[in-house]
């Protein structure tokens, strides 16, 4: 393959890739753009444990809106006996009144909220009015709780869900503490899900925080406080006995497991790991490359005339090492045109073209080759006994006709494979990409997985993937394959060939002065696709041109303006797009387990 042919398929394989990349990974958020909605982007919760064992709670709670919106409304499961009370809420500076509508999806006035039971288990809903359009709000909802903890004889099971399994978008940003009495200290703590990968530290304080909280799924902090540190426990449930031992028992008892360990380790190294990966994979294919170098050829540069000669659809797949392409349509049937089965004469309108027909005594069939024999079944069924301009000859099929369309997509197959038995591959490694480039999807599936998982994000694993694919496939399948001698030496000599017909119009070489072999010549550059350069070149000999004039040759249409000669790439494009098919076209959750706290909400 030429380097420019290799270098156009690597920028045509590079948009495609771009343009998938950037409509997976920001037409979510074209649409969302257009479309009201809301999500929380940072949570933080501050749980202070009071003098009596009861809790204060403070969460703050940045919303992001995207549209216009009018109220908001927050559920807080509670565990069975536990009472809230002194509910407020606050707009940065500005203390909400209450008394506001309670009713969901009801307008009030702005600052105001209200207060009730939630519908579906023991709990409090706040609803709370406001105005906000296209803008991120921070509210503040602080209340106290009794009987949301456990007083044992040695410790305060201090404990609060800090976001709930009720809200239906992930949480970016989450943060949460259990703050014991001033003098105090929290001796141990714990989050659970394990999954979160969201290590607590313990102190004065416990803290935790998490960069990605999932969707539907509850977050819990847990601490342990000495019995000491609080005056009473009037605002706890009390019960008898040491309660550390039990648990911390039962806390360790609870396991992350293999996969939340896999999950948290790729998220937290997520480049590093979809890096190492990606270039793994493209190093093999890129060992595998050098394995097939192809062993050097004494051939000049440019050959002058064809090296032997064989059919068009033959001499493209050597000079290309067994490439197609459909442009070998037109070059057969010009090639069939030449060695008489059809015959091309001048065209009697005002339009330079040719009238096609069958041949009335034509060559035996048998001599042909059977992708030849499939362009002469194929182009005498479409004339049958009729006289067809070569330019409107796809406008004899039935447009959209799926039985052409079979004939058609035949056709392009018996053509491409017209190098079988004639080239020759002493190593070919395309079976061994195909399963490199198996093993990288695999991989990138499990680290993709890993990912979403804890993070619920697509853009760097599809990035990844698309990226290390693109470059395991990124060479032609014959750059992966090594022609044995013969067949090397036959595809340098076709493609010095294609080369000359090529960059014929700036070559300071005498070109061929016959017809016969120019006829040859045009007929494997409508192959090779360079036939429009050569016909335009001012370079043919003036005794070709004449020779075809008098001859009524077809070639004179090439050389002299003919209405197809500036189309010898659409022919084959014209009759895809006549069979191609018609388009067609068409116009809250759960509650707090063993601990209070958590829920969800809503906005309108």
């Amino acid at each position: 393959m030429s380097g420019g042919a290799l270098l156009k398929r690597i920028v045509i394989r590079l948009l495609i890739v771009v343009v998938v990349w950037a409509g997976l990974t920001y037409l979510p958020d074209l649409l969302n753009s257009t479309t009201k909605h809301f999500e929380i982007t940072r949570a933080q919760v501050r749980v202070e444990v009071n003098d009596d064992a009861s809790l204060t709670v403070k969460e703050q709670l940045t919303f992001d809106f995207t549209g216009s919106f009018r109220g908001a409304y927050r559920d807080i499961p509670l565990r069975e006996g536990a009472q809230l009370t002194g509910l407020a809420v606050f707009d940065g500076s500005r203390r909400y009144q209450p008394g506001g509508n309670t009713t969901l999806g009801s307008t009030d006035q702005p600052g105001r909220f209200g207060v009730t039971r939630t519908p579906d288990g023991p709990g409090v809903r706040v609803v709370w009015h406001y105005r906000a359009s296209d803008t991120e709000r921070t509210f503040v909802i602080a209340y106290r709780v009794e009987d949301a903890i456990v007083a044992y004889d040695d410790v305060l099971d201090a404990g609060w869900f800090v976001w709930g399994d009720q809200w239906d978008f992930w949480l970016d940003d989450l943060e949460a503490e259990i703050v014991p009495p001033p003098g105090s200290e929290v001796t141990d703590a714990w989050v659970q899900p394990r999954s979160l990968g969201a290590d607590p530290t313990v102190g004065a304080e416990a803290t935790m925080s998490a960069e990605r909280a999932k969707q539907g799924e509850a977050v819990q902090l847990r601490g342990l406080i000495p019995r000491g540190a609080v005056d009473s426990v009037a605002g706890a449930r009390v019960e008898s006995g040491d309660g550390a031992s039990k648990v911390i028992a039962a806390e360790e008892g609870v396991s992350d497991g293999l996969f939340s360990k896999a999950a948290n380790f790729v998220t937290d190294n997520a480049v590093l790991m979809f890096a190492l990966w990606t270039a793994l994979g493209v190093l093999l294919a890129s060992i595998l490359a050098v394995r097939t170098r192809e062993r050097p050829i004494s051939v000049p540069r440019h050959l002058p005339e064809p090296p032997e000669e064989i059919p068009p659809a033959l001499a493209y797949a050597l000079a290309t090492e067994g490439e197609y392409d459909d442009r070998v349509v037109l070059a057969t049937l010009l090639d069939l045109v030449d060695r008489g089965y059809y015959r091309a004469a001048a065209s009697s309108d005002a339009d330079l073209d040719l009238d096609l027909s069958v041949a009335a005594e034509r060559p035996a069939t048998e001599a042909l080759i059977s992708y030849e024999r499939e362009a002469l079944d194929f182009f005498d069924d479409l004339l049958g006994s009729k006289t067809v301009a070569l330019s409107e000859l796809k406008d004899e099929i039935p447009e959209h006709s799926s039985k052409w369309r079979d004939r058609w997509q035949k056709l392009g197959t018996e053509l491409d494979q017209a190098e079988e038995g004639e080239l020759g591959w002493d190593r070919d490694l395309t079976g061994s990409r195909a399963l490199v480039g198996l093993i990288a999807f695999v991989g990138y599936v499990l680290l993709s997985v890993l990912y979403f998982t804890r993070t619920g994000f697509v853009v760097i694993p599809i990035t990844a993937t698309l990226t290390g694919m693109l470059f395991i496939y990124l060479l032609p399948a014959t750059a992966l394959k090594r022609l044995d001698p013969a067949g090397r030496r036959r595809n340098a000599e076709w493609a010095a060939f294609r080369r000359w017909t090529s960059d014929f119009p700036r070559l300071d070489d005498d070109p061929p002065a016959t017809l016969k072999l120019w006829r040859s010549i045009l007929v494997y550059a409508v192959a090779f696709g360079t036939a429009e350069r050569v016909a335009k070149s001012g370079r043919i000999p003036a005794p070709v041109g004449d020779q075809a004039v008098a001859d009524a040759s077809w070639t004179v249409f090439a050389l002299h303006g003919g209405s197809w000669n500036s189309d010898f790439n659409g022919f084959a494009s014209g009759f895809s797009s006549q069979v191609a098919p018609e388009s067609s076209s068409s116009g809250g959750g759960g509650g707090g387990g063993g601990f209070s706290g958590g829920g969800g909400g809503g906005a309108w």
